[in-house]
Formats: structure tokens, sequence, C-alpha cells
């Protein structure tokens, strides 16, 4: 479900990007995939210089810090 609402909001943020560019010319707009993006760092956190991303905050190595 919650997959799907995301999958929604994006759609529907696409198009008002777009709509948004089409209106303004001369405006350069991009979509960026933050989970995408986090999902390939949370899967493989030694091959971006982290070590931990669950139960620590702020020290070094920490993805949320």
């Amino acid at each position: 479900m919650a997959r799907n609402a995301v999958n929604i909001y994006n759609t529907k943020l696409n198009e008002r990007r777009l709509n948004f560019a089409t209106t303004r010319p001369g405006v350069r707009t991009f979509l960026f995939d933050a989970d995408k993006t986090f999902n390939t760092i949370l899967d493989n956190l030694p091959a971006f210089n982290f070590t931990n991303n669950q139960t620590a905050f702020g020290d070094s190595g920490d993805f949320w810090g």
C-alpha cells in the first residue's frame, strides 16, 4: 500500500513538474528519486564508506548522522 502511494505521488509530482516547465520557457526541471538512491546506499554501506545505518546516529561512518 505504501509503495502504491509513493508511485501515485511521484506520478503526480512529475506531471506538475512537466507542466511547470512547459508554462515557463527557459526553466529546466528534473525529478530525483531519493528512495532509490538511499536504498542503493543502504544495501551496500561499505561501498559508500558507511558502517552503520540502524542503531547509531552522529558517529563517524553512520548513514543517519
